[in-house]
């Protein structure tokens, strides 16, 4: 009686790793071979996409005057068809960090400085 038992339990533990790990598998990749879709080129790609929501990037820095006008321009370079808004928000520091950033954003990012430390 307890051999059959175990046997069930065997038969059905294996269909359901061969499910799992072979049938579900197979079964996506056969569904995705009914719809294929043209590739588009970037440019085509961008323009078809609609207008672009706007997007505010937050980089909260800390001390981290020897980083900031990197990550300042780095922010700078990116390139996004909508409208980007830059924010660095200084947490307490107590280096140059805050001018650093000023000069390195030229007027295109904003900087809000936390005069004390909130963060971890």
């Amino acid at each position: 009686m307890l051999e059959g038992f175990l046997v069930v339990v065997f038969v059905a533990a294996s269909a359901g790793i061969l499910a799992v790990f072979g049938l579900y598998p197979l079964g996506v990749i056969v569904a995705g071979s009914f719809r294929r879709r043209p590739a588009l080129d970037a440019d085509v790609a961008l323009s078809a996409a609609g207008p672009w929501p706007s997007v505010s990037l937050l980089v909260a820095l800390r001390n981290a005057e020897a980083l900031a006008q990197a990550k300042a321009e780095n922010s700078l370079a990116l390139q996004y068809p909508g409208a980007l808004q830059i924010v660095f928000a200084s947490d307490g520091s107590t280096d140059q960090t805050v001018a650093r950033l000023r000069a390195a954003g030229a007027g295109r990012i904003e900087v809000l400085e936390i005069l004390e430390h909130h963060g971890k």
